[in-house]
């Protein structure tokens, strides 16, 4: 999902010259600062999220995302000013608690005082994330 319908053009026109791709891509046009994302409880087995502030949408995604499902996290860098939309130091890695995280990095960014990061993470959603327990 992307704003620029130019760059899912692009994507759509990538996906379709590999024959040998597994799996189904849709690419969707939308804007995601207008509100909650579009979609229903587990409609994801994966969601790729780059150079988007995750921070207000993890929640979403954590709803969207099918148990076992994995999320990959890359925030945009640290460049002139936008650092103050990035997420704040272990706030991310807080977020992922009930996922196996399979690889995660944050590095710090901007003036200290504002304790921004950038933050490359890939998570397995564990069935637990969800918090529900089985009645015998």
């Amino acid at each position: 999902m992307d704003k620029d319908l130019v760059r899912l053009n692009s994507l759509q026109k990538s996906i379709s010259e590999k024959t040998h791709a597994v799996g189904k891509v849709f690419p969707l046009c939308a804007d995601l600062t207008k509100g909650r994302l579009p979609f229903g409880p587990r409609s994801f087995s994966a969601i790729l999220c780059i150079h988007y502030p995750v921070q207000n949408i993890l929640a979403d995604f954590d709803d969207q995302l099918m148990d076992g499902g994995h999320l990959f996290i890359e925030t945009f860098g640290g460049h002139g000013e936008n650092y103050l939309e990035l997420p704040r130091a272990d706030e991310i890695r807080q977020g992922l608690k009930g996922y196996k995280l399979l690889f995660y990095n944050e590095r710090s960014v901007g003036p200290t005082s504002q304790n921004a990061v950038v933050v490359k993470a890939l998570a397995q959603k564990c069935c637990a994330a969800r918090g529900k327990m089985r009645m015998k």
